[in-house]
Protein backbone atom coordinates (compact mmCIF):
# COMPACT_ATOMS: atom_id res chain seq x y z
CA UNK A 1 0.00 0.00 0.00
CA UNK A 2 1.02 3.38 -0.88
CA UNK A 3 2.11 6.48 1.51
CA UNK A 4 0.76 9.88 1.81
CA UNK A 5 2.90 12.76 1.45
CA UNK A 6 1.51 17.16 1.67
CA UNK A 7 3.84 19.02 -0.02
CA UNK A 8 3.73 22.62 0.74
CA UNK A 9 3.75 25.42 -1.54
CA UNK A 10 6.20 28.28 -1.57
CA UNK A 11 6.23 32.41 -2.54
CA UNK A 12 5.21 32.42 -5.93
CA UNK A 13 1.51 30.17 -5.51
CA UNK A 14 -0.12 33.04 -4.34
CA UNK A 15 -3.32 34.44 -5.75
CA UNK A 16 -6.25 36.60 -4.84
CA UNK A 17 -8.98 35.30 -2.98
CA UNK A 18 -7.03 31.92 -2.06
CA UNK A 19 -8.12 29.97 0.94
CA UNK A 20 -11.79 31.73 0.24
CA UNK A 21 -13.65 28.39 -0.64
CA UNK A 22 -11.95 26.28 1.97
CA UNK A 23 -12.38 28.90 4.87
CA UNK A 24 -16.12 28.36 3.88
CA UNK A 25 -16.61 24.26 3.85
CA UNK A 26 -13.70 23.40 6.94
CA UNK A 27 -14.23 24.26 10.79
CA UNK A 28 -10.36 23.24 10.54
CA UNK A 29 -9.40 25.41 7.77
CA UNK A 30 -10.81 28.43 9.86
CA UNK A 31 -9.40 27.86 12.89
CA UNK A 32 -5.86 28.48 11.20
CA UNK A 33 -7.04 31.39 9.35
CA UNK A 34 -8.62 32.83 13.15
CA UNK A 35 -5.36 32.43 14.65
CA UNK A 36 -3.69 33.95 11.97
CA UNK A 37 -6.19 36.69 11.98
CA UNK A 38 -5.58 37.43 15.56
CA UNK A 39 -1.95 37.43 15.81
CA UNK A 40 -1.74 39.76 12.41
CA UNK A 41 -4.98 41.41 11.78
CA UNK A 42 -6.13 41.76 7.92
CA UNK A 43 -4.58 38.72 6.98
CA UNK A 44 -7.98 36.90 6.05
CA UNK A 45 -8.98 40.32 4.20
CA UNK A 46 -5.76 39.75 2.40
CA UNK A 47 -5.99 36.42 1.67
CA UNK A 48 -9.84 36.69 0.22
CA UNK A 49 -10.16 40.05 -1.34
CA UNK A 50 -6.08 41.17 -1.37
CA UNK A 51 -5.14 42.49 -5.44
CA UNK A 52 -1.99 40.56 -6.97
CA UNK A 53 -0.40 43.52 -6.02
CA UNK A 54 -0.76 43.40 -2.67
CA UNK A 55 -0.47 39.83 -2.17
CA UNK A 56 2.76 39.82 -4.15
CA UNK A 57 4.59 42.08 -1.51
CA UNK A 58 6.87 39.29 0.78
CA UNK A 59 5.70 41.01 3.88
CA UNK A 60 2.32 39.72 2.96
CA UNK A 61 2.68 37.17 0.80
CA UNK A 62 4.44 34.95 3.42
CA UNK A 63 2.24 34.91 6.16
CA UNK A 64 -0.89 34.76 4.01
CA UNK A 65 0.39 31.94 1.75
CA UNK A 66 1.73 29.72 5.32
CA UNK A 67 -1.56 30.27 6.40
CA UNK A 68 -3.71 29.20 3.08
CA UNK A 69 -0.73 26.14 2.72
CA UNK A 70 -1.85 25.16 6.52
CA UNK A 71 -5.05 25.52 6.21
CA UNK A 72 -5.69 23.40 3.56
CA UNK A 73 -3.61 20.75 5.35
CA UNK A 74 -5.58 20.56 8.06
CA UNK A 75 -9.10 20.85 5.99
CA UNK A 76 -7.74 17.56 4.51
CA UNK A 77 -6.42 15.86 7.71
CA UNK A 78 -10.32 17.01 8.97
CA UNK A 79 -11.73 14.56 6.80
CA UNK A 80 -9.71 11.80 7.49
CA UNK A 81 -6.63 11.96 5.47
CA UNK A 82 -3.49 11.89 7.57
CA UNK A 83 0.51 11.81 5.74
CA UNK A 84 2.79 9.83 6.50
CA UNK A 85 5.14 12.84 5.68
CA UNK A 86 5.12 16.24 4.79
CA UNK A 87 7.93 18.26 2.82
CA UNK A 88 7.94 22.14 1.93
CA UNK A 89 9.40 24.10 -1.18
CA UNK A 90 11.20 27.65 0.55
CA UNK A 91 8.35 29.42 2.85
CA UNK A 92 6.21 26.25 2.50
CA UNK A 93 9.25 24.10 4.48
CA UNK A 94 8.13 25.83 7.53
CA UNK A 95 4.21 25.37 6.83
CA UNK A 96 5.51 21.29 6.66
CA UNK A 97 7.34 21.99 10.20
CA UNK A 98 4.21 23.71 11.72
CA UNK A 99 2.01 20.91 10.39
CA UNK A 100 4.40 18.27 11.69
CA UNK A 101 4.26 19.98 15.27
CA UNK A 102 7.93 21.16 15.06
CA UNK A 103 6.37 24.67 15.69
CA UNK A 104 3.75 25.70 17.53
CA UNK A 105 0.98 27.26 15.54
CA UNK A 106 1.83 30.74 16.80
CA UNK A 107 5.30 30.34 16.82
CA UNK A 108 5.19 29.13 13.14
CA UNK A 109 3.20 31.79 11.79
CA UNK A 110 5.19 33.96 13.97
CA UNK A 111 8.66 33.14 12.37
CA UNK A 112 7.10 33.37 8.89
CA UNK A 113 5.46 37.01 9.36
CA UNK A 114 9.65 38.04 10.85
CA UNK A 115 10.76 36.42 7.87
CA UNK A 116 9.01 38.28 5.67
CA UNK A 117 9.87 41.89 6.85
CA UNK A 118 13.53 41.34 7.43
CA UNK A 119 13.78 39.65 3.53
CA UNK A 120 11.62 42.86 2.39
CA UNK A 121 14.33 44.86 4.04
CA UNK A 122 16.92 43.31 3.07
CA UNK A 123 15.61 43.66 -0.51
CA UNK A 124 15.04 47.46 -0.24
CA UNK A 125 18.59 47.58 0.81
CA UNK A 126 20.10 45.55 -1.82
CA UNK A 127 17.72 45.33 -4.92
CA UNK A 128 18.12 42.67 -7.16
CA UNK A 129 16.58 40.14 -9.76
CA UNK A 130 16.05 36.13 -10.01
CA UNK A 131 15.96 34.10 -12.94
CA UNK A 132 15.15 30.44 -12.93
CA UNK A 133 16.95 29.19 -16.15
CA UNK A 134 15.56 26.09 -17.47
CA UNK A 135 16.28 23.21 -19.89
CA UNK A 136 20.26 23.72 -19.24
CA UNK A 137 22.20 21.62 -16.85
CA UNK A 138 23.61 23.53 -13.92
CA UNK A 139 27.36 23.22 -14.59
CA UNK A 140 25.97 25.46 -17.96
CA UNK A 141 24.13 27.37 -15.89
CA UNK A 142 27.73 28.42 -13.54
CA UNK A 143 29.83 29.18 -16.56
CA UNK A 144 26.84 31.46 -18.06
CA UNK A 145 26.83 33.04 -14.19
CA UNK A 146 30.36 33.14 -13.91
CA UNK A 147 30.20 35.48 -17.37
CA UNK A 148 27.89 38.16 -16.89
CA UNK A 149 28.05 38.50 -12.60
CA UNK A 150 25.14 36.71 -11.14
CA UNK A 151 25.16 33.70 -9.70
CA UNK A 152 23.62 30.52 -9.13
CA UNK A 153 21.76 30.02 -5.83
CA UNK A 154 19.27 27.60 -6.13
CA UNK A 155 19.41 24.11 -7.75
CA UNK A 156 15.61 23.23 -8.03
CA UNK A 157 16.10 20.14 -10.20
CA UNK A 158 18.63 18.93 -13.46
CA UNK A 159 17.06 21.20 -15.57
CA UNK A 160 16.12 23.96 -14.06
CA UNK A 161 18.55 26.38 -12.01
CA UNK A 162 18.13 30.05 -10.21
CA UNK A 163 20.49 32.57 -11.14
CA UNK A 164 20.38 36.22 -9.16
CA UNK A 165 22.23 39.06 -8.84
CA UNK A 166 22.07 43.02 -7.89
CA UNK A 167 20.35 45.43 -9.78
CA UNK A 168 22.57 48.19 -10.91
CA UNK A 169 22.00 51.65 -10.54
CA UNK A 170 20.54 53.64 -13.26
CA UNK A 171 20.11 50.47 -15.54
CA UNK A 172 17.19 49.10 -13.47
CA UNK A 173 15.79 46.07 -13.73
CA UNK A 174 16.17 45.09 -17.14
CA UNK A 175 20.23 44.79 -16.02
CA UNK A 176 20.10 41.09 -15.61
CA UNK A 177 18.50 39.96 -18.36
CA UNK A 178 20.17 41.89 -20.83
CA UNK A 179 23.68 40.19 -18.94
CA UNK A 180 22.10 36.60 -19.73
CA UNK A 181 21.20 38.40 -22.64
CA UNK A 182 24.41 38.84 -24.19
CA UNK A 183 25.86 35.44 -22.64
CA UNK A 184 22.99 33.49 -24.86
CA UNK A 185 23.48 35.95 -27.38
CA UNK A 186 19.49 35.20 -28.41
CA UNK A 187 17.22 38.41 -27.91
CA UNK A 188 14.78 38.31 -24.08
CA UNK A 189 11.23 39.77 -24.21
CA UNK A 190 8.81 40.13 -21.81
CA UNK A 191 5.42 41.80 -21.68
CA UNK A 192 4.95 44.95 -20.55
CA UNK A 193 4.23 44.28 -16.76
CA UNK A 194 2.32 47.76 -15.78
CA UNK A 195 0.93 47.26 -12.63
CA UNK A 196 2.70 44.47 -11.89
CA UNK A 197 1.33 41.93 -14.58
CA UNK A 198 3.66 38.64 -15.82
CA UNK A 199 6.76 39.08 -17.94
CA UNK A 200 8.44 36.24 -18.78
CA UNK A 201 11.20 36.49 -20.81
CA UNK A 202 11.78 33.53 -23.35
CA UNK A 203 15.52 32.91 -25.06
CA UNK A 204 14.26 30.99 -28.13
CA UNK A 205 17.33 30.31 -29.75
CA UNK A 206 18.73 27.98 -27.43
CA UNK A 207 15.44 26.90 -25.88
CA UNK A 208 16.57 28.21 -22.67
CA UNK A 209 13.43 29.93 -20.88
CA UNK A 210 14.27 32.77 -18.50
CA UNK A 211 11.79 33.41 -15.45
CA UNK A 212 12.64 36.79 -13.68
CA UNK A 213 11.31 37.20 -9.91
CA UNK A 214 11.91 40.79 -8.51
CA UNK A 215 13.39 39.93 -5.03
CA UNK A 216 11.57 42.81 -3.55
CA UNK A 217 7.92 42.08 -4.27
CA UNK A 218 7.84 38.55 -5.58
CA UNK A 219 6.38 39.56 -8.39
CA UNK A 220 7.06 37.54 -11.96
CA UNK A 221 8.40 40.14 -15.00
CA UNK A 222 10.17 42.62 -15.94
CA UNK A 223 9.92 45.67 -18.82
CA UNK A 224 12.10 45.10 -21.85
CA UNK A 225 11.46 46.68 -25.08
CA UNK A 226 9.03 44.63 -26.18
CA UNK A 227 8.70 46.66 -29.93
CA UNK A 228 12.45 45.13 -30.42
CA UNK A 229 12.17 41.79 -29.26
CA UNK A 230 8.89 40.82 -29.27
CA UNK A 231 8.56 38.75 -32.59
CA UNK A 232 11.18 35.63 -30.16
CA UNK A 233 8.18 35.22 -27.36
CA UNK A 234 6.37 32.41 -28.04
CA UNK A 235 4.61 32.48 -24.86
CA UNK A 236 4.93 32.41 -21.16
CA UNK A 237 5.94 29.67 -18.33
CA UNK A 238 4.30 30.10 -15.39
CA UNK A 239 5.41 28.55 -11.77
Amino acid sequence: MGKTAFVFSGQGAQYPGMGKEIYDVSAAARRVFELSERLRPGTIEQCFSGTKEELALTVNTQPCLYTVDLAIAEAVKEIGIIPDAAAGFSLGEVAALTFSGFFGREEGFSFVQTRGILMNEAAQKNPGMMAAVMRMAPAQVEEMAAGCGVFAVNYNSPQQTVVAGAVEVGLGQQTLFHRLDDVLRVGVAADDIGAGGNGLGVALGHRQVLHAVDLHTGDAGVGVDVAVKAHLVAGQVGE
